[in-house]
């Protein structure tokens, strides 16, 4: 639906742009006044209710762009299995609810998850 209001504001902007310059070049000659004011009085409103009819078309187009790369985003985020991280110059972060802890405790202040204490590289720990 979004594609034929963007295609029908874009054809509404041109009829309305080609009404305002006959109508001003009308205007100009001898029956300008009959002719010409009011072909640009219904050549501006076609210009600008077209303009917005592309313009909420466009931005339809862009909200499902991304609403789709969201949905798709948190799709893969719950497919994917919590592995331990290492927050720098902060510790861990805890595999049952992602909190900030120290590497130095033995369970999570914030879910009580137990830390396993056993070293993973130079200074880092993991959380089972």
């Amino acid at each position: 639906m979004s594609g034929s209001t963007g295609t029908t504001g874009y054809v509404m902007m041109m009829v309305g742009a080609v009404m305002i310059g006959a109508g001003i070049a009308i205007s100009f000659t001898g029956i300008g006044a009959c002719l010409g004011i009011p072909m640009v009085l219904i050549g501006l409103p076609l210009l600008i209710i077209g303009a917005i009819m592309r313009s909420r078309a466009r931005s339809t187009r862009v909200d499902a762009v991304v609403s789709q790369a969201v949905s798709e985003s948190v799709a893969r985020a719950m497919t994917q299995p919590l592995q331990p991280q290492l927050v720098p110059s902060l510790g861990l972060a805890c595999n049952q609810c992602g909190a900030t802890i120290a590497s130095n405790i033995s369970f999570c202040p914030h879910c009580g998850a137990a830390v396993n204490a056993k070293a993973s590289g130079a200074g880092e720990s993991s959380i089972t």
